[in-house]
């Protein structure tokens, strides 16, 4: 009987045993899949709280760059936010750059030296540009071709240099209208800050009323007071009368060069054609020979040893061109 009792004891201990094992081999299955959703959990936040730390450092970046962009179209902005405190100025600028714009030259063509006149029984002086043996026909050319010759100046030099100034006056009063009635803030800033060339401009058409009166006065010792023309004595008027007209200028030496080399060119024409002009005469002191018209001296011809030099004058400007060459 004991016998019997302690085999159904042993029994049931591994009946209840065996139930043990197996709740518990169950309960671990759901603790090890409870485990890996948290830490599958976790992995997954970890990664978003990766993703929005790098997302919040890229906004902080574009947020810092449109600031400074904002600051940077700011500051633009207050530069024209006196745009109204400036329309004056603007005004005043383009005023003063329409004072800039020159009208191009007129030819001042006199043909007052086409009559001539019976051989003066003169001998001209030794002629740099031209033959010493001419003909008449020769002379009545050249005299015609005078004025043409004087004239080749102001078509071919100064109102090429007026055209350009002309064509800046024009792009610059462009440019303050875009600054005036523009509508890209950024581009009128750049161009309000380039504006300045209105004083460049002024003083180039200073300039170039010196260079014009410069070469005007060598029209006028060709052809002298009495006979200047309507337009040459308007046109010095003008220059004369400018409010920009600076007298105290200083022309380049090679502009001076140009038409001082005309003026002597011109000179030494009429200095072959002048035994057929009136009021030329050659008269010699000293071993020097000049050629005058009236009282004044326009040319003078040296002669030492194998060397002659050939000067020439402008009344208002002296000695104006010199030189010495050998003689053959």
């Amino acid at each position: 009987m004991k016998q019997r009792n302690k085999f159904r004891l042993s029994f049931a201990l591994i009946i209840i045993s065996v139930v043990i094992t197996l709740f518990s081999i169950r309960d671990n299955k759901k603790f090890d899949k409870t485990y890996l959703e948290l830490s599958s959990e976790n992995s997954a936040l970890t990664k978003k709280l990766e993703d929005e730390k790098s997302s919040e450092k890229s906004l902080k970046e574009e947020i810092s760059l449109k600031k400074s962009k904002i600051e940077g179209i700011d500051s633009e902005i207050t530069k024209f936010g006196v745009m109204t405190d400036k329309r004056n100025k603007i005004s005043n600028m383009k005023e003063e750059l329409l004072n800039t714009h020159i009208k191009l030259q007129e030819n001042n063509f006199d043909f007052s030296y086409s009559n001539f006149n019976d051989t003066n029984n003169i001998k001209p002086l030794d002629s740099y540009f031209f033959d010493d043996n001419m003909t008449e026909e020769d002379d009545k050319d050249n005299i015609i071709f005078l004025p043409i010759a004087l004239n080749s100046y102001i078509n071919e030099d100064l109102n090429y240099e007026i055209s350009r100034n002309n064509f800046r006056v024009v792009q610059n009063l462009g440019i303050l209208d875009y600054i005036e009635n523009g509508d890209n803030y950024l581009v009128k800033s750049i161009l309000l800050n380039d504006s300045s060339n209105s004083e460049v401009l002024k003083k180039r058409n200073n300039y170039l009323l010196e260079l014009n009166k410069f070469y005007l006065s060598a029209y006028e010792n060709i052809f002298f007071e009495k006979e200047m023309t309507s337009s040459y004595i308007d046109n010095r008027m003008k220059i004369l009368n400018s409010p920009d007209y600076d007298e105290a200028i200083e022309l380049e030496t090679k502009d001076m060069n140009r038409i001082n080399a005309l003026d002597a060119f011109c000179i030494d024409l009429l200095n072959s054609s002048s035994n057929h002009l009136s009021d030329f005469s050659i008269s010699e002191n000293d071993g020097i020979r000049q050629l005058k018209r009236k009282d004044f001296v326009l040319m003078s011809e040296k002669i030492n040893d194998k060397e002659i030099n050939l000067t020439f004058f402008n009344k208002n400007n002296g000695k104006i061109f010199e030189i010495n060459d050998k003689i053959d």
